[in-house]
């Protein structure tokens, strides 16, 4: 896996805000994860800005182009700890403890994450698109530009 997202960064690339060019930059190469909790998240504010359906269909085609990783036991312990130490909402928790467990960079444009620091995180900024936190692990954030073919789900 080359990054791990967070709602966040799939609502903005729902909504093509501004910051969706620098998501689009950095998918392509490599699968990307993001924590079941996460899409949940997704699903719920595509639900109420859209329908159940819309948000059902994202999710599908979520699902098709990103590994979505269960909240397991470890996993969940994991998100307990970071939340214990950082203040952060325990959903963006998960999307941290995914992406230290894989050693990849989180996407995200969400200030509580950018802001906390934690140990181990790099964490690629959506709004600046630039990492942000010092890579622990020696991976890189650059990736190739997203296929051509690649479409986003019609925005909620």
């Amino acid at each position: 896996m080359n990054m791990c997202l967070d709602a966040w960064a799939v609502i903005a690339w729902l909504e093509d805000s501004a910051t969706a060019p620098h998501l689009e930059a950095h998918l392509g190469t490599g699968r990307s994860c993001m924590s079941w909790v996460n899409a949940g998240e997704v699903h719920y504010v595509v639900a109420r800005r859209a329908s159940p359906q819309a948000a059902d269909q994202v999710i599908s085609q979520l699902g098709a182009d990103v590994d979505l990783v269960d909240a397991t036991g470890p996993r969940t312990m994991a998100a307990a700890g970071i939340n214990a130490t950082h203040r952060m909402s325990y959903a963006d928790c998960f999307a941290v403890a995914t992406a230290l467990e894989f050693r990849v960079p989180l996407v995200t444009s969400d200030p509580e994450i950018i802001c906390a620091n934690v140990p181990g995180l790099e964490v690629i900024d959506l709004r600046g698109a630039s990492p942000v936190a010092r890579p622990t692990h020696g991976l890189g954030t650059q990736v190739a530009p997203p296929p051509a073919a690649r479409a986003r789900p019609t925005p909620p």
